[in-house]
């Protein structure tokens, strides 16, 4: 779930893009399309592609490693029904029932949001394969950052070792990692160098939380 910090961070970044340029929009995760939606009407977004496996059942989770009792019921056509309900225009929206595994390789993104399964190795594994899909200009956003830490951790240490700049960290005041590469460091960092927290505190704080998890 989406907090109020949550998504004030995605819609500040929506902006950040938005003043920049017009911008088409990936998202790994979207359960019920709650994140999708403010794209859906932007105009400067000009198409959005929802990728969900969409598993029915228990799906894995760091927080569930023994106990797993996290579970996903959620269809497209859920989605797409609580969008019109809701009045959300879809037009520019295009669902892949399926992983990034998935997605064409046809087509480049500027901004992508991460929320699928909550395991680091899994976070990696999205991270680092969404990025052949990602312009050279970009921002990469990912939540639940304390529960995946390790891998959001893992994949900056893979853009260091292909010597790919970026600017990244858990922004302050909700849990929101977020990160961008080539010009759009620049106005990412205007909005978020002062709201990153220490990572290595933050690293700490979430490996104590997943222990009570």
């Amino acid at each position: 779930m989406l907090s109020s910090g949550d998504i004030n961070c995605l819609q500040d970044v929506m902006e950040v893009i938005s003043t920049v340029q017009t911008y088409d929009y990936l998202e790994i995760g979207s359960w019920m399309g709650a994140s999708l939606h403010w794209h859906l009407i932007n105009d400067r977004c000009l198409s959005v592609t929802s990728v969900d496996l969409r598993p029915m059942g228990p799906v894995l989770d760091e927080r569930s490693q023994v106990n797993n009792k996290f579970e996903y019921n959620v269809t497209t056509q859920d989605m797409l029904d609580a969008l019109k309900t809701n009045a959300i225009p879809t037009d520019k929206l295009t669902c892949i029932d399926g992983t990034v595994d998935n997605i064409p390789d046809w087509k480049k993104f500027d901004l992508v949001f991460i929320d699928a399964e909550h395991t680091s190795k899994a976070v990696y594994y999205d991270a680092t394969h969404c990025l052949p899909v990602m312009k050279e200009s970009c921002i990469m956003l990912f939540h639940d950052a304390w529960i995946v830490h390790e891998g959001l951790e893992n994949f900056s240490n893979y853009l260091d070792s292909i010597k790919r700049p970026f600017l990244g960290g858990r922004i302050c005041g909700c849990d929101v990692y977020g990160l961008a590469m080539g010009e759009l460091i620049k106005p990412f960092s205007d909005y978020a160098k002062d709201k990153f927290d220490n990572w290595d505190n933050f690293k700490r704080t979430s490996r104590e939380s997943l222990k009570k998890s």
